[in-house]
């Protein structure tokens, strides 16, 4: 039976292990640091999925171990244990240094990692407005990477969403069962956040867009409630949208009270600027686009924004590599006019044929 219980995935709730360390440095048994460790190894274990026995593994402990120290029933001094913690994290960090293939620290990842580094240092409101598809949520959801466990949550508001929709994001994002009721969740949500965290919100435009304006404001007052309550820094992320309705809309002198409360404001480019778009072609193996290339990529830009550039250069890198020969401009341009060539005869199969036509005359 023990066996079974130690290879299932830990099942503490964050609130849980949170409260149970808030209350080891109250009596005395952790140091500030030292809960801060305890509770960043308990995060970075749920956000890779381990088990009791994978945890104890990392820190040389068995998994009992592992889960009384997470409940804060350890029944022994600290000390070692949360060494053997310090140890291990700093081997997670020399690891995560290694550079990430597929991300690219543009000036847009500098200004987002900015607006988002003071929102958490200074616990205060910010709000980034941009178009879609320039890369807000790939530098955020890379922030929440290299600033996580325990310490960012990143939610993306779904389409159409309620207030329990976006209730139930936040709980996952701090590891409580979203399948409790809204009363119990509300409370162990404001219990699992703190001074501590950061809570990026990605996507708030939508609800204004696609909820009603009722559940709109419904969302946006009950996240505002959550940093008045926690003193937590929070991020809102969106398209000009909601810097609309915050600016503008019917229900601006309620949002009003939130944007009021913060001193971040980014605005990004509609199309991300040159230097972006060689540090990029870099990654790649590429010198700066020239000629045929450039004239598409500055048509992509505007139109589609800096996310279909990426794709094409993917598609480039794989037509490159089935032709076995060394990545250039040209397989873009070819990649390029093959999807072009691709979307006319999609287009001519979906017209009528003159038959069909002369029939239903």
């Amino acid at each position: 039976m023990e066996e079974t219980i130690n290879t299932q995935r830990i099942n503490l709730p964050g609130d849980t292990v949170k409260t149970a360390l808030d209350r080891l440095v109250q009596d005395g048994e952790l140091t500030e640091g030292a809960r801060a460790e305890v509770w960043w190894f308990y995060a970075y274990a749920m956000d890779n999925g381990w088990n009791l026995e994978d945890a104890g593994k990392a820190v040389g402990k068995d998994a009992t171990t592992v889960h009384r120290m997470f409940a804060g029933r350890y029944g022994a001094k600290y000390d070692g244990l949360v060494e053997a913690v310090r140890k291990f994290h700093a081997l997670a960090d020399a690891r995560g240094t290694r550079r990430k293939i597929g991300f690219v620290e543009s000036s847009t990842w500098s200004r987002v990692e900015q607006v988002c580094r003071h929102a958490l240092v200074m616990q205060l409101p910010a709000f980034i407005y941009g178009k879609s598809q320039i890369g807000k949520t790939t530098c955020l959801k890379e922030f929440a990477r290299r600033n996580n466990h325990g310490q960012t949550k990143y939610i993306e508001i779904p389409a159409a969403a309620t207030l329990a929709d976006v209730q139930r994001e936040v709980a996952s994002a701090c590891y409580i069962s979203p399948r409790l009721d809204v009363n119990t969740l509300k409370r162990r949500i404001l219990d699992a956040i703190d001074d501590k965290m950061l809570l990026i919100v990605d996507e708030i435009h939508r609800p204004f867009i696609t909820s009603g304006q009722s559940s709109a404001v419904r969302i946006v007052e009950w996240l505002r409630q959550i940093y008045d309550n926690t003193d937590c820094g929070i991020v809102f992320s969106g398209t000009e949208i909601f810097q609309s309705e915050l600016k503008n809309g019917r229900q601006s002198p309620v949002l009003e009270q939130f944007r009021r409360r913060g001193i971040f404001e980014l605005q990004l480019p509609e199309v991300p600027p040159r230097a972006d778009v060689t540090k990029i072609a870099k990654a790649f193996g590429l010198p700066p686009p020239e000629d045929t290339a450039k004239d598409i990529i500055t048509t992509m830009l505007k139109q589609s924004g800096l996310k279909q550039y990426i794709v094409f250069l993917q598609m480039a890198g794989n037509l490159a590599a089935a032709q076995r020969k060394e990545l250039s401009w040209d397989h873009f341009v070819q990649a390029h006019d093959k999807i072009k060539d691709l979307s006319k005869e999609t287009a001519e199969m979906e017209k009528p044929s003159k038959t069909m036509t002369d029939a239903q005359g």
